[in-house]
Parts: structure tokens; sequence; C-alpha cells
């Protein structure tokens, strides 16, 4: 079984379920990437637009999609992801935080 786990939140990679604080959730494909794209990038600031892209949202409104796609993995009780006003976001890790494959 492949996982990534970060600060509590587990995401099983063969089953798509992301375990938070051992409570799963089955979440959309568009919000598993995301999460999953953040952890892996890990205590380092990711630009809206570069986010859009791997998402691949487009239009003019890719940057309120990601603030939407964000809130909802908050409501996840995913409270590790912090935004920097003005540029993105970042997935806050501690230093015994891994990702497991």
């Amino acid at each position: 079984m492949v996982k990534t786990k970060t600060s509590g939140v587990v995401i099983n990679e063969i089953s798509h379920v992301v375990h938070v604080d051992d409570v799963p959730y089955y979440m959309p494909p568009t919000e598993y990437r995301l999460l999953g794209y953040l952890m892996r990038n890990k205590n380092t600031l990711i630009d809206r637009k570069t986010l859009s892209k791997h998402l691949k949202i487009n239009g003019s409104d890719a940057s309120r999609a990601v603030d939407s796609y964000i809130a909802r993995l908050r409501k996840h009780g995913i409270d590790r992801i912090k935004t920097i006003t003005g540029y993105g976001y970042r997935f806050d890790a501690t230093a015994e935080d891994k990702i497991i494959d």
C-alpha cells in the first residue's frame, strides 16, 4: 500500500481515501489532487496560478476556483494549509513529517 503522510493527514494513493486524524474522507478527484500536490511540496509557497495549472483549471476564475477547493479541504479538518495573502498557499509540515511510499 502506498501512503503519503504529513501532519495527521494520510493519503492512500491506491484507494484514493484521505484520513485526517484517522477519520476517512472520500474526496472528489480535484480536491484529492490538490491536497496531494500541496503535501508533496510541503513547506513550499505555491502560487494560485501554479495550482490552477496543476489542477487543469482554465479561465479567468481559476484563482477563485483554487480558493474554493482550499476551503473545501479545510472543512475536512485540514488546517495545515496556510494562506499567503496575495500569493498562494503553503502546506505547513514539521521535520518529523514524511512521505511514505
